[in-house]
């Protein structure tokens, strides 16, 4: 009896030791945890701190180590601490050490049409040109494309002339109608001794490198690169969500073509969507423009492959031929302005924020994605309060729902400070532009959203002038009278200031 007795006292004091051990170990580790988690938190906050970020991001990032420091603490070292791998950082780096020997004599050769331009023109070419890098050129010949099907004429009609090189850029390439007629030219073009080579970028085009065309088209000897590779293995090395969104195409370094188009007939385009035609505009130069976005390209070309090319093989090769490009507009000026990791942040945005604030009479944006920061908005809120007609067009049929939330959420603040603002309505407006009174142009890739003015690489061309000016507002003009203008009534019945559009707000700057 003695001995039975014994047993459950034994079992009993067994059972409380080990589950005293148990809490001890649970306390342990949660300690421990703790203790990881405030290093780790103080750690990326003196990083961040470091990092020379604006504040308000700073105090963002300090807040999510706060509230989540191992996953915050994740993300951030994915996302931020090295956004293009160190291969292209180092390419990067190399290139800045190659091009400050070119500056001067980038200087010398545009000096002369800059001293005859308007006054009040100076500071936006000298900001847009971050420290001479890009200067702007005397344009004589310029042809603006605002319909697709011309565009793809025109580019098909060069494509078969072209004797040297071909060089093209772009984020969505779609094997399908016009476009597979400009792929049977470039396998002419490369069968004749053409070199022809593209930049696409890989998430952006992920369905054309997957098909069978791209292997078709490699197999006849062009040279296509897919940039920024996106894929799990790649985010634990860079941030996976910066893309290239550059559109460019160069034939034998004398024509050019750069706009807001990609090489897709938007017909065949996410039919599911139901948008109907994409509305884009495309700029055509030759020459010295021309070799201004060449060398734009070879820089990329660079940064992806590590292979630099010539960039006036093709120009001195082509240099005796005859050709008529476009129509003669005088002696205006051109600055192509690419940005992005390779260039000062925000340098597009600090650019655009100088032009409203300069503006006395009209300023005019067109953009499909309409997701400004804050500094634009207020910025554009001032100038309307100061008398200058402020217009907004954008798309009303979106293929991003989320994003098209998150631009309904502005609309409150700039209509009660008297900006206009208009839905497009026949097809998808995917136009990037803004003008400035009658003598600032910009079109290009893009578009009016933090991820355009802080993380993809984009392409813009600034034009000086009051002849392109016209032609540009001209379109603009065609925009808004094919557009609905948003008033109040709109605005009570779609209820802008719903939670969903406050959440959508929130994610805009990586939308």
């Amino acid at each position: 009896m003695l001995v039975q007795a014994e047993i459950p006292l034994n079992l009993t004091r067994y059972m409380y030791y080990k589950e005293k051990a148990l809490r001890w170990m649970a306390c342990m580790e949660l300690q421990s945890y703790e203790i990881f988690a405030k290093i780790a938190t103080m750690l990326l906050t003196l990083r961040v701190l470091s990092a020379n970020r604006p504040g308000q991001e700073t105090l963002s990032w300090i807040l999510a180590f706060i509230i989540m420091p191992i996953f915050s603490g994740i993300i951030y070292i994915i996302t931020q601490e090295n956004p293009l791998g160190r291969k292209r950082q180092v390419r990067i780096k190399k290139l800045d050490k190659l091009k400050s020997k070119s500056i001067l004599e980038l200087q010398s050769n545009t000096a002369r049409a800059i001293k005859e331009i308007d006054p009040s023109l100076k500071p936006i070419l000298t900001l847009n040109s971050w420290n001479g890098r890009f200067q702007a050129q005397v344009v004589r010949s310029l042809e603006l494309f605002s319909d697709e099907s011309e565009t793809f004429i025109s580019l098909i009609e060069n494509v078969k002339t072209a004797k040297y090189e071909i060089n093209l850029c772009s984020y969505l390439w779609v094997s399908s109608g016009k476009v597979k007629e400009l792929e049977d030219q470039l396998i002419a073009a490369q069968s004749r001794g053409v070199q022809v080579r593209m930049i696409l970028d890989e998430l952006g085009s992920s369905a054309f490198f997957a098909s069978e065309r791209f292997r078709h088209l490699k197999n006849q000897g062009i040279n296509i690169v897919a940039a920024l590779r996106a894929g799990l293995i790649s985010a634990f090395f860079r941030r996976i969500d910066v893309r290239n969104h550059r559109k460019l195409c160069v034939i034998d370094g004398r024509i050019a073509y750069s706009g807001s188009m990609n090489i897709v007939e938007s017909s065949k385009f996410k039919p599911w969507h139901k948008l109907s035609k994409w509305v884009d505009m495309t700029i055509k130069v030759c020459d010295g423009p021309a070799e201004s976005l060449n060398n734009i390209f070879v820089d990329d070309w660079f940064v992806e492959t590590g292979q630099r090319l010539n960039p006036k093989v093709g120009r001195k090769k082509a240099v005796g031929s005859s050709m008529k490009i476009g129509h003669d507009i005088g002696s205006e000026l051109i600055q192509f302005v690419p940005t992005g990791f390779d260039t000062p942040r925000d340098h597009l945005l600090n650019v655009v924020l100088t032009v409203i604030y300069q503006a006395s009479e009209t300023v005019t944006i067109t953009s499909p994605y309409f997701c400004p920061p804050d500094l634009l908005i207020k910025a554009l809120c001032s100038a309307a309060m100061r008398d200058v007609k402020v217009c907004v067009v954008t798309t009303s049929k979106s293929d991003a729902k989320l994003v098209k939330l998150a631009s309904e959420y502005n609309f409150n603040e700039l209509t009660n400070a008297g900006v206009d603002i208009f839905l497009f309505q026949k097809g998808m407006l995917h136009s990037k532009t803004l003008t400035a009174d009658n003598k600032i142009s910009m079109i290009g890739s893009p578009n009016f959203d933090c991820r355009s003015f802080s993380i993809n690489f984009e392409l813009s061309s600034w034009v000086f002038g009051e002849t392109f000016n016209k032609k540009l507002k001209k379109l603009q003009s065609e925009y808004i009278s094919n557009s609905v203008r948003i008033d109040y009534s709109w605005l009570s019945k779609n209820k802008t200031n719903s939670w969903r559009h406050k959440i959508s707000r929130l994610l805009s700057p990586i939308l």
